[in-house]
């Protein structure tokens, strides 16, 4: 997984670098299920937030996959602020591109903790 978000992490370009990411997973053979990306996304090192929120942003935003949106909705979950949470509201509407706990919910409730820990660093 690493090696699949690397372009994702380290290009400048947040467009470009999401639609490379979205062409790999949709390539990928076997395809992975959305509870194995969740999983490996949340193993990746993350070593510059912002680039990884604006990538998540457009992954979820502009993502034409299942796995594309799911990749950007566990980097959410990990880098999100509250300004992202009507995103992951709208695409509570998606639920059967996952099993389980929906990541976008899961992604709502980090960025809900968030803002408790600290409310005035995230505008609450």
């Amino acid at each position: 997984m690493t090696e699949l978000l690397n372009p994702l992490l380290v290009d400048p370009d947040a467009v470009r670098a999401a639609a490379e990411t979205e062409l790999r997973l949709v390539t990928m053979e076997p395809a992975l299920r959305s509870n194995q990306l969740l999983s490996a996304v949340r193993g990746v090192v993350l070593e510059d937030e912002d680039r990884a929120r604006a990538r998540a942003r457009c992954l979820t935003r502009t993502g034409s996959s299942p796995a594309a949106v799911c990749v950007g909705l566990a980097l959410l979950a990990r880098v999100g602020e509250p300004q992202d949470v009507p995103y992951l509201v709208a695409l509570g509407g998606l639920r059967d591109f996952v099993s389980g706990t929906p990541p976008e919910d899961r992604a709502a409730e980090a960025l809900d903790r968030l803002a408790t820990v600290n409310p005035r660093t995230y505008g609450a």
